[in-house]
């Protein structure tokens, strides 16, 4: 439902969407922005004690440290410009073939093997033209429903015979909760390499610091499927509205209707409260975004790089879900 915290995104625009910031080497309050400081601390400038700094990325690039971690995080090193000398070009010498010989006027015989070519070619261009065999059509793959293979779609009566719960979240569900958090990013996880150890649950105390600051009252559910843990779903209600904040199953319990299944009750629950119910879905994600519009949410606004979707029950009738 978001994307990584501390991330640096570039953009092609000329201001920062909602959620981010520029990396000018401004200064933030700690207080405001916990988690992201939590990440990155006082790499970058600032007291650690009320506030620190975003790294400066104007005229700079980001290089990523070697195995050593050199350079160290937050170095600033190497200059914008730098002009050339001489002394700064390696010696070396470039060789110039010419003849005196004069060159031969009018027509240039070619090589037997060359003059076939041509003769072939040109048979080709100016000779009737070849009948096309259409190329047969790849045969259709059904799309993931949400992007990084979260979650897939699945008519609700085609549910296999599973005991679908969800219970309270625990602070023992810490292990299984970095297991999801890994099953769901694995693919990126894996381009991290050896830093993946650190980053991961840096990351996911990020994230569930974020998360816990936004919506203090929030609903922490682990979904399982006959007694064992297998996703979660964190929701948010308030007198005017109930957000999804996330919502993620394990690899091996996807395609088969249990996103479909958890989040269903959740439309029916706003109809019958009047209340909206909003999330938001990666703006590139178009298969999560048609689940979402089959369970009845449209979209609002684009907020940044993601989609804001609603199901507003006043406005809106109920879908009907295809087999």
């Amino acid at each position: 439902m978001e994307s990584f915290i501390g991330a640096i995104t570039l953009c092609g625009f000329n201001f920062a969407p909602r959620g981010y910031a520029t990396c000018n080497g401004q200064i933030l309050p700690i207080q405001q922005n916990t988690a992201l400081f939590s990440l990155i601390g006082t790499y970058y400038g600032g007291n650690g004690m009320q506030n620190f700094a975003l790294p400066n990325l104007a005229g700079q690039t980001v290089i990523m440290p070697d195995g050593n971690q050199v350079p160290y995080i937050g170095e600033i090193g190497g200059t914008e410009a730098r002009t050339l000398l001489l002394p700064n070009l390696p010696p070396h010498t470039h060789t110039i073939a010419a003849s005196s010989n004069t060159g031969a006027s009018g027509p240039v015989a070619l090589p037997r093997g060359q003059r076939q070519l041509r003769r072939g070619r040109s048979q080709h261009d100016h000779g009737a033209s070849r009948p096309r065999t259409r190329r047969p059509e790849p045969p259709h793959i059904a799309h993931e429903a949400i992007h990084r293979d979260e979650l897939r779609h699945c008519a609700v009566r085609h549910l296999p015979s599973a005991q679908l719960t969800q219970r309270p979240a625990r602070e023992s569900d810490g292990a299984f909760l970095r297991q999801l958090y890994e099953d769901v990013r694995a693919r990126d996880i894996a381009a991290w390499g050896p830093m993946a150890e650190t980053l991961v649950p840096m990351q996911l105390r990020a994230q569930e610091g974020s998360y816990r600051a936004q919506f203090p009252d929030a609903d922490h559910r682990i979904i399982e499927c006959d007694g064992v843990a297998v996703g979660r779903c964190i929701v948010w209600r308030s007198a005017h509205e109930i957000r999804v904040v996330d919502v993620a199953l394990l690899a091996a319990h996807r395609g088969r209707g249990l996103g479909t299944a958890v989040l269903t009750p959740l439309c029916d629950e706003a109809r019958q409260t009047g209340r909206p119910l909003r999330l938001h879905v990666d703006a590139m994600n178009e298969a999560a975004r048609r689940l979402y519009e089959r369970l009845g949410l449209r979209v609002t606004e684009l907020v940044g790089v993601q989609w804001a979707m609603s199901l507003d029950p006043v406005t809106q009738a109920s879908p009907t879900l295809s087999p």
